[in-house]
């Protein structure tokens, strides 16, 4: 039997979801002061930088994702 509390485990995937809240907005930050940058390039250089930043940003999301529902079994674990 797991004999971590569930409030202490939401409590810590709330902080790392804000981590990756945090990291989210730095990606978008970041990729607003490339976007000139992306902007002037052409053809497949350009889809490719633009590709990269999808991956990334997506791969950000799934994070999110990932967290929201193990706080929502921690949740319904202890009714909340």
């Amino acid at each position: 039997m797991n004999n971590i509390d569930p409030t202490m485990e939401i409590s810590a995937n709330l902080q790392e979801y804000s981590k990756v809240i945090e990291d989210i907005n730095n990606a978008l930050d970041e990729f607003y002061e490339v976007l000139p940058d992306i902007k002037n390039t052409k053809g497949e250089e350009r889809k490719e930088n633009l590709d990269i930043w999808v991956k990334h940003i997506n791969d950000l999301k799934d994070s999110c994702k990932q967290l929201i529902d193990e706080i929502e079994e921690k949740k319904r674990e202890i009714n909340f």
